[in-house]
C-alpha cells in the first residue's frame, strides 16, 4: 500500500515512514495512480534508453566517412585543380574537427542510452541536456528531442526516476 500523501511505501502499522502521514484518511486516490504512473515511465524510459542507442550508434556512421574523407583530402597534392593546395592543408583539419565533434556527440548520446537503461541518476540530465541539443536537428532529432523532454519533464517524472533510481 502507498501513501495518499507522499506515494511511499506504508508500514504494517499504515504510517509512512517518509512523511508520517496516516493511511487512514482517505486521499484523492495518488495510491491507485502512483504505480501505474512508474510502470509508463519504465516503459517509455526502456523505448527512450534504446532511441538513444540507435542515435548513438548512427552517430558513429559519418564520423567514419569524415575521418575516410580527411584522409583523402590529405592526400590531395599534384591534382590540377585551382584550389588543390587548400585543400591538402584545410581539408583533414576542418573534417578532422567535425568527426570528433560528431564522435562525442555520439559517445554522448550511447552513454545516456546505457544510463537510461540502468536507471543511473545522471541519466536523466544527460538525456535532458542532449534532448535539447537534438530539438535543433530535423526531423529525427527534434522527434527525439521532444520525446526525450516529454518522458523525463513529465508531471513528476524526476520525482518517480529518482525513486527508480534509487530502488536500483
Amino acid at each position: 500500500m502507498f501513501c495518499n500523501r507522499c506515494g511511499g511505501v506504508l508500514n504494517p502499522q499504515q504510517v509512512c515512514p517518509q512523511c508520517g502521514e496516516s493511511a487512514a484518511a482517505p486521499g484523492p486516490g495518488v495510491a491507485a495512480i502512483l504505480p501505474n504512473e512508474q510502470q509508463r515511465l519504465q516503459g517509455h524510459l526502456h523505448l527512450l534508453a534504446i532511441f538513444w542507442l540507435v542515435v548513438g550508434f548512427l552517430g558513429l556512421l559519418p564520423v567514419g566517412v569524415l575521418v575516410v574523407m580527411g584522409t583523402l583530402a590529405g592526400m590531395v597534392q599534384n591534382i590540377p585543380w585551382p584550389h588543390a593546395a587548400l585543400i591538402h592543408a584545410l581539408g583533414p583539419i576542418v573534417l578532422f574537427a567535425i568527426a570528433s565533434f560528431l564522435l562525442m556527440i555520439s559517445v554522448l548520446c550511447l552513454f545516456a542510452g546505457f544510463g537510461l537503461l540502468k536507471l543511473r541518476p545522471w541519466a536523466r540530465t544527460l538525456a535532458i541536456v542532449l534532448g535539447v541539443i537534438l530539438l535543433f536537428h530535423p526531423p529525427f532529432g527534434t522527434a527525439l528531442g521532444v520525446y526525450t523532454l516529454w518522458v523525463l519533464l513529465g508531471d513528476r517524472a524526476g520525482e518517480l526516476y529518482d525513486r527508480m533510481a534509487v530502488g536500483t
